[in-house]
């Protein structure tokens, strides 16, 4: 897992996280956010690297990343994306919105 690969961007910018996509999909449909290519205003942070399924546990086509069937998390990558979140509150807190 590459923390390099972890970025802030508008949450209608995010790729390579399904998650993201369905939350953006379900904002769109039932919260009427804006279509495809215009910004939502929610600030986000995602890491662009793509899901790698550790040898030998590739999913099935009906499998998806649940609690149940997740593939984990590393300490030290989920520190920096909490550390980049309390970055774009305390800069907003700050009255300097664009530092994030």
């Amino acid at each position: 897992t590459d923390p390099f690969q972890i970025q802030c961007t508008d949450l209608a910018a995010t790729d390579e996280d399904p998650l993201l996509a369905y939350v953006r999909k379900k904002l769109r449909r039932i919260y009427t956010f804006p279509a495809p290519g215009t910004p939502f205003g929610v600030p986000c942070v995602f890491s662009r690297e793509p899901i790698r399924w550790p040898e030998g546990c590739a999913p099935t086509d009906h499998q998806t990343l649940t609690c149940d069937t997740g593939i984990g998390a590393a300490a030290h990558v989920t520190g920096v994306f909490g550390l980049m979140m309390a970055g774009i509150v305390v800069n907003r807190l700050a009255g300097n919105p664009s530092a994030s």
